[in-house]
C-alpha cells in the first residue's frame, strides 16, 4: 500500500474514531471544539506519511469547526513511561487511533475489537 493510500486510511480512521466517540454533539452547548488524537503506529508507517495524513484529517476536522491536536505515542507499553501525555484515558475529546499492519488488523476484525 502506497503512502498516499495509507494517509487516506489514517484520515478515514480518525474521522470514524471521532464519530464513534461522540466527540461532536451538534446543536448542543456542550459541543467539543478541540480534540486530541493519540496515534499509535503499530504498522511502522513513515513519520512523513503519518504527518501528512494528520494534516489532511486536521483540515477535515477544521472544516467541521473542530481543532485537532495530534500526539504520536510509542506503540509499546514499556516506552510509554517516557511519554506521560500518552497515558490518558480516552473520552469524548481524547481519541485513540491505532494504525495496524494487515495481519494485526485482521486479528482485530475477528475479535471485534477494531474497525475492518
Amino acid at each position: 500500500m502506497g503512502w498516499l493510500s495509507r494517509g487516506w486510511l489514517l484520515v478515514g480512521a480518525a474521522c470514524c474514531a471521532a464519530a464513534q466517540s461522540g466527540a461532536v454533539i451538534t446543536g448542543s452547548a456542550e459541543a467539543v471544539s478541540r480534540i486530541t488524537v493519540l496515534v499509535y503506529n503499530y504498522a511502522g508507517i513513515s513519520v512523513e506519511a503519518v504527518t501528512e495524513a494528520e494534516r489532511a484529517a486536521g483540515r477535515i476536522f477544521e472544516n467541521a469547526g473542530i481543532e485537532t491536536d495530534w500526539l504520536n505515542c510509542p506503540p509499546y507499553p514499556d516506552q510509554a513511561k517516557d511519554h506521560p501525555a500518552c497515558l490518558v484515558t480516552p473520552g469524548p475529546a481524547k481519541l485513540i487511533l491505532r494504525i495496524a499492519a494487515g495481519s494485526m488488523a485482521r486479528k482485530c476484525c475477528k475479535s471485534g475489537s477494531g474497525f475492518c
